[in-house]
């Protein structure tokens, strides 16, 4: 698969997640294999775009909110993690701000 699915199925992981939905329930809703949705997350395999209008009416939002999204942009609940954890970080002293610099720098590496 092209980093372009890989794109299209990190955001289709990223939607199911806010609403709380776990593979088996959506691919059980549009009558495909569990196996179908992680491999589309993951990157592995594409979808047919009847399966992912369906899949796009399980999480009651249309294609084009699909398509539509900035991954520059953090959503409005990453914004507010943000500045919750910002306002914890002003009382740390500099060696436990780097130990903390190091993990999200490893986070982002997964």
């Amino acid at each position: 698969m092209n980093k372009t699915d890989n794109i299209y199925g990190k955001r289709l992981k990223e939607l199911r997640d806010r609403k709380n939905l776990t593979q088996e329930f959506i691919a059980n809703s549009v009558n495909i294999r569990t196996a179908s949705i992680s491999d589309f997350e993951n990157g592995k395999t594409s979808l047919k775009i009847n399966i992912l209008r369906d899949i796009c009416n399980v999480l009651n939002i249309t294609m084009k909110d699909f398509f539509d999204f900035d991954t520059t942009t953090p959503s409005t609940e990453n914004k507010e993690l943000i500045t919750e954890i910002s306002s914890h970080l002003a009382d740390l002293d500099s060696k436990k701000l780097k130990y903390i610099k190091t993990m999200i720098i490893m986070f982002k590496q997964d």
